[in-house]
């Protein structure tokens, strides 16, 4: 640098040790010279997907970690394609969004990191982008399944409040105050194959619920008839989410199947439904009966999207790296008006639960939490819970209602079409 008396600025070299040397030079000559040893951390922004030089839809997962950034802790991450803006940064350690190509045709796409001192750190790979959609998860092709069981027909139980009310134990919810509703764990022969309403004991919050068959609303994905389920009335304190669960009994599996899918549309009402909504929990839960104690154990498979956050949560609950909507607006993902297909991948190992994978309108993200968003997501199985019979399968439909001013101003309403469960 010419006529400097001072060096202030970014420069670059290979990871690893180097001698860096800065000199200077005075008027009549003089020389001096000043040695550093130091060693260059390796940049740390890895990209789990893409692959570099892979062919992708136009709209695909990106998952990227960095959880170190030239040996300092990570404060920040972006991404961007070349020629494109950077996307609205995050205090994060990792990103695991869906992201829109700009156009389709071979293209660069960029991650970035930042430390707590500003050093960026950056790595790039090569994409090309097809019109197309993804395939979602695909089940296998033996594996049993439960179909339409949107179809099925409601209890005539029922709960206080409801058109025939008497059927189920009442209870409290956890703030000790308002009436719940206990006995979904051992469900009476009657309820095979028909829908239950019952007040969730997990949530807080006096609520009320229904479900009914009724035509499509929109553009449905089938003909037939579609599942009204609607949360009639919720109150509580700031922060509460009042639950209503609707479950049904499937009989016909065998105890053995240790793979489970959970598919199905779902569709939110346009009538500000979805701003009323705190959670939605999709769950698929498996009664095995244990030899060793002649018990039935439970294992609950169990995933929601957190509308507060806009990330999936599992097992109870445990934050996940996976966003059901975006940075900007976590309600995204289920746009009200439009039949979103939701479908949730698990299976058991021992008596442990592994949760796999989510797909949201075929955009398929691998479960992961913990540190760094690279964990596994599991939950242990819940012993001598003496569900029966063996073999049985119990998926629930839930809405926790999501209060403004104590109470929701009107109903909460969700439809869900060509609901299956898998299992193999």
């Amino acid at each position: 640098m010419i006529n400097a008396q001072s060096i202030n600025q970014n420069v670059s070299t290979s990871a690893g040790g180097h001698l860096l040397r800065v000199k200077a030079w005075g008027n009549a000559g003089a020389f001096c010279e000043t040695d550093l040893n130091i060693t260059v951390a390796a940049q740390s922004v890895t990209i789990s997907a893409p692959a570099n030089n892979s062919t992708v839809p136009i709209t695909f997962q990106l998952q990227a970690q960095a959880p170190t950034c030239n040996g300092r802790s990570t404060s920040s991450m972006t991404y961007n394609f070349a020629g494109h803006p950077d996307a609205p940064a995050s205090a994060v350690q990792s990103i695991n969004t869906q992201v829109a190509a700009p156009t389709t045709g071979v293209q660069q796409l960029n991650v970035k990191a930042w430390n707590g001192i500003g050093d960026l750190c950056e790595t790039s790979v090569s994409i090309d982008a097809e019109n197309t959609v993804s395939s979602g998860i695909v089940w296998p092709a033996n594996a049993g399944k439960f179909g339409s069981i949107e179809e099925e027909g409601a209890y005539a139980g029922g709960v206080s409040g409801e058109s025939a009310p008497g059927a189920y134990q009442a209870a409290t919810d956890n703030n000790d105050s308002n009436p719940c509703d206990k006995g979904v764990t051992v469900p009476p022969d009657q309820t095979n194959n028909l829908w239950l309403t019952q007040r969730d004991c997990g949530t807080n919050g006096a609520k009320t619920g229904m479900t009914t068959p009724v035509t499509p609303p929109g553009t449905p994905p089938t003909n037939t008839a579609a599942r009204e389920y609607e949360v009639t009335s919720a109150t509580g304190s700031s922060g509460v989410t009042p639950g209503i669960r609707w479950s049904t009994r499937l009989t016909s599996a065998a105890s053995t199947f240790q793979n489970f899918g959970f598919d199905a549309y779902v569709y939110f009402e346009n009538d500000g439904s979805l701003d009323r909504t705190g959670r939605l929990e999709l769950d698929i839960n498996q009664s095995v009966l244990n030899p060793a104690t002649n018990q039935y154990d439970l294992y609950i498979m169990s995933h929601q999207c957190n509308f507060d956050t806009g990330f999936w949560e599992v097992g109870g609950w445990q934050a996940t790296g996976q966003r059901c909507g975006d940075q900007t607006n976590t309600r995204s993902g289920f746009s009200p008006g439009i039949w979103h297909h939701v479908q949730i991948k698990a299976h058991r190992v021992s008596s442990t639960i592994v949760f796999d994978q989510v797909a949201l309108d075929g955009n398929v993200q691998n479960f992961t939490c913990g540190g760094g968003g690279t964990g596994s997501c599991t939950r242990s199985v819940i012993a001598n819970a003496n569900w029966q019979p063996d073999g049985l399968i119990v998926p629930n439909f839930q809405i926790d209602a999501h209060l403004s001013n104590g109470s929701i101003s009107s109903p909460v309403k969700v439809y869900v079409d060509s609901f299956y469960i898998y299992y193999w």
